[in-house]
């Protein structure tokens, strides 16, 4: 894998930064707020917040317009117009034909429980980009938690009195 000098994995950052920051305020002002099964999605994802996530479905998810972050996110995969969801801080982007896939969703939101974790998009963005470049996307540590907990299925799980009226609960 090429090696991106530090000085322009700094710059790189700022940029990224800066994108996502203004992509969390559009998905902020336009998406919609977390439906009750996916705001249970986000508590078992670790979010601690879950009532201030949204989510904006899209046909394409949106590149950036500048010129040196587009390249980048075109030369090392990033993002692109085919990427299915792609969180900014408390928001996310799905693409519309994938909106109601819960699996996708769960995924999302353990990128977003990480955003709180490190304390918000810079810092977050930081630790992502550096594992990405170092250990490629399939094989980022971050990246890896949000499979992870999508492919576990415990994001499914409803509380049995819920779906078995009448019969205990198997929770101690």
């Amino acid at each position: 894998m090429t090696r991106i000098p530090d000085a322009m994995l700094a710059e790189l950052h700022a940029l990224v930064c800066a994108w996502v920051e203004d992509q969390e305020r559009l998905i902020l002002e336009q998406g919609v707020a977390l439906s009750e099964p996916e705001l249970r999605i986000a508590t078992r994802a670790g979010v601690l917040h879950p009532e201030r996530v949204k989510l904006l479905a899209v046909t394409k998810t949106p590149l950036p317009e500048e010129k040196t972050l587009r390249r980048a996110a075109r030369a090392f995969g990033f993002v692109s117009e085919m990427t299915d969801g792609l969180t900014a801080g408390y928001g996310f982007f799905l693409r519309e034909s994938r909106r109601n896939d819960r699996a996708l969703v769960a995924h999302e939101l353990v990128h977003v429980a990480q955003f709180e974790r490190f304390g918000g998009i810079h810092a977050f963005l930081a630790k992502y980009l550096r594992e990405i470049l170092e250990n490629g996307y399939d094989a980022a540590p971050l990246e890896l938690e949000a499979v992870a907990f999508q492919q576990s299925r415990a994001w499914e799980q409803d509380d049995a009195s819920q779906r078995s009226p009448g019969r205990p609960s198997s929770a101690a």
